[in-house]
């Protein structure tokens, strides 16, 4: 996806919708974004 090559910091966690908000940096500013359980791997 769009964020493929992006680090981010875990902000939320939604278990029930399977969802993680994870902070990442966009144009120098933080910025949140919802993602898939499935499209995040651990670093």
């Amino acid at each position: 996806g769009p964020f493929i090559n992006f680090e981010g910091v875990v902000d939320d966690v939604k278990v029930e919708k399977g969802k993680l908000r994870v902070i990442v940096s966009i144009f120098g500013r933080p910025t949140p974004v919802e993602l898939d359980f499935i499209q995040v791997v651990q670093s």
